[in-house]
């Protein structure tokens, strides 16, 4: 009986549809009548229609986070690759100022499209994650690992050198020295490449040498 009346109810919203087809509340309770009914792709569809509708009217970015952060959570349970879900999220979450849950989200999503191979999408979605914290060594590696396997051997390199420059930042000398061997591999007469990995080397003899120094002093 209350799958009935819950059937009736969607009905009557589908009758009034059109004429609430820029009304983002009446629209997102249909969708999640459409939810509770499980009606799993009509309420995906809806969700998208929320948010198209939602910001049609420019005044409305950033303005009632908490409906559209829900809406865009929403879409997300139910359709967890969704790009438009995790666009809308993580542009409120930034404009809440809250950069570091954006980071968060984007490194996430990035992950779950990688896991279903989807190495582009997730490329892309690392990246987003880079401009709200650029210094995240362990998503740059994953990141790397996905260029790579698509041999995009250009780019590759490129976040090598980044992480290495990251890595000789926090004083992980042999990480950057690492990087920059990886990258020699990729791309063998590169003369940047290996006037980097002397300089790295050199340093890295020079700190070690002066460890001994220190150690030996002591004793």
């Amino acid at each position: 009986m209350k799958r009935f009346w819950l059937k009736r109810k969607i009905q009557k919203y589908e009758r009034r549809r059109v004429n609430h087809a820029d009304d983002p509340v009446f629209l997102y309770n249909l969708a999640t009548l459409y939810r509770k009914d499980e009606q799993v792709e009509a309420a995906i569809a809806c969700c998208q229609q929320v948010i198209g509708a939602y910001y049609r009217e420019e005044s409305r970015l950033g303005v009632d986070n908490d409906f559209i952060l829900d809406v865009g959570w929403n879409l997300r349970e139910l359709d967890p690759l969704n790009a438009l879900a995790h666009q809308t999220i993580g542009q409120e979450l930034c404009g809440l100022c809250d950069f570091e849950g954006a980071a968060r989200l984007y490194r996430s999503f990035a992950a779950e499209l990688a896991q279903a191979g989807q190495y582009e999408e997730a490329i892309d979605q690392y990246r987003n994650a880079f401009v709200l914290h650029s210094d995240d060594i362990k998503s740059r590696q994953q990141c790397f690992a996905l260029l790579w396997k698509l041999r995009r051997k250009d780019e590759a390199v490129q976040e090598l050198r980044k992480i290495a420059g990251l890595a000789e930042q926090k004083g992980l000398l042999s990480k950057a020295v690492e990087c920059y061997n990886k990258a020699l591999k990729i791309r063998p007469s590169n003369p940047e490449l290996q006037a980097e990995l002397s300089r790295l080397v050199h340093t890295h003899r020079h700190q070690h040498n002066q460890l001994r120094l220190v150690v030996n002093n002591s004793a």
